[in-house]
């Protein structure tokens, strides 16, 4: 369940930093979604 939600978090902050905007909001949505 834990590492999901790192394995998440980490997903969300490269899709953050490829698109270069919404980065916090992206990685709190793939938490979300994950």
């Amino acid at each position: 369940m834990i590492w999901s939600l790192i394995v998440g978090a980490l997903i969300g902050l490269i899709a953050g930093a490829i698109t270069n905007k919404g980065s916090s909001m992206g990685w709190i949505a793939n938490i979300l979604a994950g």
